[in-house]
């Protein structure tokens, strides 16, 4: 996972759904529904 952490430190989408067992489009999906800005993780 290491190699998956961008020069920031932030995890990629791919990344974080991985260690959190959610599918990246549920993700995205509460993105939108609580507004939530983790867009930046792309």
């Amino acid at each position: 996972m290491q190699n998956e952490i961008d020069n920031q430190g932030k995890h990629n989408m791919k990344a974080v759904s991985t260690v959190v067992g959610i599918l990246p489009g549920t993700i995205r999906a509460w993105e939108g529904r609580y507004r939530a800005n983790l867009s930046e993780w792309d």
